[in-house]
């Protein structure tokens, strides 16, 4: 036979189209052929060749031709050709077709053939000496739980067929072989039965290309589990056989870890996945026996359990027992866990959850910077009209910091905490110090404000965003936290709908945690008629700077975990009203001062610390937020995988935060007794305290 040109490789199959044919000539690709190879295989495949194995489905023959296309190419390289008159039926004999009845049972019943490791396979590892290790190596508790909900949230469907390589063990020589079973065998049968219903990722060799985020800074892993559209790193993954890497059945891998040898295998392969995980948290290690899911978090790794890989040989005891993970399912787990983090990071140059863009972020930055120097001159310059429009009937009274209005008998200087008084106009006003009980929080309307009303003295600048900018302001003589946009830059009006959405997650869904676990919101509307603006109480400085861990930790390890446990404090009381933040940053959690001892009639846990003295922070800027069932149903998963998505991520950036502190404090330590010892140094040759390199008594005269 002729040799042919692997674009004239093609599976003559009734009714197959060319997105079908190309979808053989990209595997191919994938496995390493290239246009110049000579192809001597051929194959005939009928319809009725196809029915007499019950395949029905398309995307069944889909993945039955990429499985033949692999077994070509492995007649190919052994020089096995398949002449023109060998049916399908030479090669399908290796091949079976699973029926599942949908997603979430294939995804629980899957297992892919045996492989069985021969003994020449090397028992050597990846040595990773020179590699940082994590402070610590513990086990992810909460992952077989996360992977099952996200598994019984997986979308509907129905029945999947899989044609897969027939359940005889495969045998295995090497890992490069191991790594064409577990694709063919596991990795692919995953895509093909998920991507219909969700197009979320993509298994892909590992390669370096400049326009992916999340690439691995250090080492190269065997896979990497891309976002849909290739742009994004969602896990790695590594292959090792069972030669190098083994948890033995008894034991867990942290446990494993911890009594490792230097130099052992199971040492140098934990640390290789861990040089992985950067900045992409989530990785995956394989062989042919076991399955081990990490996150890092910080310089700290979390092992899930080990997982079997294949049913029957080399299974782990307990791995038919109900409620036991697949490989498969944790695979979607992982992949569901690190594709909602992705999603819940703002992309760079982006603007707010309400669809607004963020391309002109860095303009609205400079402006709002200038508007910093006018803003003064501008209350001086209308300072006088200002004064005859309050003593006019018909002017709209100043606003205390319950958001409601006051007479003009009352004014702005109202001080904070004086309850509920009269003005002349008859309006009633409820301000609301900062010491003031919690109750209820008091009703806000929409005001109509003065910009000298909330800024008397030249505002400071807390900070700014591509919608505009947060000034330190007050209101009735409460310290305000005053959120501005301009009017005249939303001609789409998307930053009035943020407003407005922000305003309902304070009133409607975060109601009872104001002045708790969020800051209370005092006002908003607009500001001289050209801005909108949204007031809350002023808190504490953010937990992305040093001065709020400064100033309750004064370098002690205890009182930062005490500040990160009343970090994720808050984050679950936002959560238990069914609130996803929608935006988890350190710059979005504040400190919020100690508790008093005049609170502790309040319920536990108020402003994300329990006892008399401890932190209490806040969580602020809900302009990214949404209710967590229509997020759970728009991504068709449950709310608690969210919830618990966020939380994870919070957790991983308070480690990460008393990581660079730890390493900075050391730092700071040496470069103070490195100075210290230069200080006693010179002294001591000032005074002749050494000599000849030896500390003498100092001269008595």
């Amino acid at each position: 036979m002729a040799d042919w040109d692997l674009r004239s490789f093609i599976f003559q199959v009734d009714n197959l189209d060319e997105d079908e044919k190309e979808l053989c000539f990209k595997h191919l690709d994938g496995q390493g052929f290239s246009s110049p190879n000579k192809c001597q295989v051929f194959f005939t495949i009928t319809d009725e060749d196809l029915k007499s194995l019950g395949i029905s489905l398309m995307s069944t023959r889909k993945v039955l031709l990429r499985a033949i296309t692999g077994e070509a190419q492995r007649r190919q390289q052994a020089g096995t050709a398949v002449g023109e008159k060998d049916t399908e039926s030479a090669v399908l004999r290796n091949f079976e077709v699973k029926r599942y009845d949908s997603l979430t049972g294939f995804l629980k019943q899957y297992r892919p053939r045996p492989l069985q490791l021969l003994p020449s396979v090397s028992k050597q590892s990846t040595d990773k000496e020179g590699v940082e290790p994590p402070t610590s190596v513990g086990e992810w508790s909460s992952f077989e739980h996360e992977c099952l909900l996200l598994v019984n949230a997986a979308p509907k469907s129905g029945p999947i067929e899989q044609a897969v390589t027939a359940q005889a063990p495969a045998k295995v020589a090497s890992e490069l072989k191991l790594q064409d079973e577990l694709l063919l065998n596991l990795f692919e049968p995953v895509y093909q039965a998920v991507v219909p219903m969700e197009q979320i990722f993509r298994f892909d060799r590992m390669r370096r290309r400049q326009d992916v985020e999340g690439v691995p800074l250090s080492g190269i892993p065997d896979f990497l589990v891309m976002s849909y559209d290739m742009t994004r790193v969602l896990v790695c993954v590594e292959v090792k056989t069972s030669a190098a890497f083994s948890v033995p059945a008894d034991t867990s891998l942290p446990a494993a870890y911890a009594a490792a040898e230097k130099g052992s295998n199971i040492l140098n392969c934990v640390l290789q996945v861990y040089s992985y995980l950067d900045p992409v948290p989530y990785g995956v290690l394989i062989t042919d026996k076991q399955l081990v899911c990490f996150q890092r978090l910080g310089a700290e790794l979390q092992c899930s359990r080990v997982i079997p890989v294949a049913g029957g040989q080399g299974e782990l005891p307990g791995a038919d027992e109900a409620g036991s993970l697949t490989a498969a399912a944790a695979l979607y787990g992982i992949i569901k866990m690190s594709y909602a983090r992705a999603r819940m990071q703002p992309q760079p140059g982006t603007g707010t959850s309400s669809g607004g863009s963020g391309s002109a972020g860095g303009v609205v930055r400079t402006r709002w910077r200038n508007v910093l120097s006018w803003l003064p001159a501008f209350g001086a310059m209308f300072g006088v009209a200002a004064a005859a429009d309050a003593a006019s009937p018909d002017a709209p009274p100043p606003v205390t910091a319950a958001g409601a209005t006051t007479g003009a008998a009352a004014g702005a200087g109202t001080p904070a905490g004086e309850g509920t008084s009269q003005g002349a106009g008859g309006r009633a006003s409820a301000t609301a110090g900062a010491g003031a009980s919690l109750g209820a929080a008091a009703a806000v309307v929409e005001s109509h404000v003065k910009s000298e009303q909330m800024f008397p003295d030249r505002p400071r600048c807390l900070s700014d965003s591509t919608r505009g900018v947060v000034l330190q302001g007050a209101l009735g003589g409460v310290p305000a936290a005053v959120k501005l946009a301009d009017l005249w830059q939303d001609e789409d009006g998307r930053a009035k709908q943020a407003f407005k959405h922000e305003v309902v997650m304070y009133q409607e869904h975060l109601a009872p945690l104001q002045g708790r676990y969020v800051p209370r919101l005092l006002a908003f509307g607009t500001c001289d008629g050209w801005q909108f603006f949204l007031a809350t109480s002023l808190e504490g400085p953010p937990l992305s700077s040093e001065e709020a861990w400064a100033a309750e930790a004064s370098g002690s390890s205890s009182t930062q975990e005490d500040i990160s446990a009343a970090a994720l404090a808050a984050l679950d009381e936002v959560h238990g009203v069914g609130v996803l933040h929608g935006d988890v940053a350190l710059r979005n959690f504040v400190l919020a001062g100690r508790r008093q001892q005049q609170q502790q009639q309040e319920p536990s846990g108020s402003g994300g610390g329990e006892s008399y003295g401890a932190p209490r922070v806040m969580a602020v800027d809900f302009g990214h937020a949404e209710l967590a069932a229509a997020a759970a149903k728009r991504w068709r998963t449950e709310p608690a995988a969210m919830f618990a998505g966020e939380r994870r991520e919070l957790q991983r950036l308070l480690l990460e935060w008393q990581q660079e502190q730890r390493v900075r404090r050391q730092m700071d330590a040496v470069d103070a007794e490195a100075a210290e010892a230069e200080a006693e140094a010179a002294a001591g040759a000032d005074s002749g305290e050494i000599m000849d390199g030896r500390r003498t008594a100092p001269a008595l005269w």
